[in-house]
């Protein structure tokens, strides 16, 4: 009988230990959830960041051209914007 007891004892405590196990795999998921929403949020400004400063530097490049501006000097200002862009990119590395 002492035998059963210990079995049913043992068997409490393996079903109490899972019932953890499962709860920590719960809060595990959720954490996990919650991280991709947050880098997925982070992403999409990021990507919305670059392009706007795509956009800009576009716009300046457009209205820098009709100015008597040398080549160079255009190509100073698309090299910044793109220095820029690739900051932008590396940070989501980053992250």
């Amino acid at each position: 009988m002492l035998s059963g007891v210990n079995s049913l004892a043992n068997l409490a405590t393996d079903i109490a230990s899972m019932a953890n196990m499962v709860a920590q795999l719960k809060r595990s998921e959720r954490e996990k959830h919650m991280m991709k929403i947050q880098y997925e949020e982070k992403l999409a400004q990021q990507q919305q960041k670059i392009r706007e400063t795509e956009m800009e530097r576009d716009r300046v490049l457009a209205s820098l051209g009709k100015t008597h501006l040398s080549v160079t000097q255009l190509t100073v200002v698309y090299h910044r914007y793109t220095y820029y862009v690739c900051i932008c990119m590396f940070s989501l590395v980053l992250e």
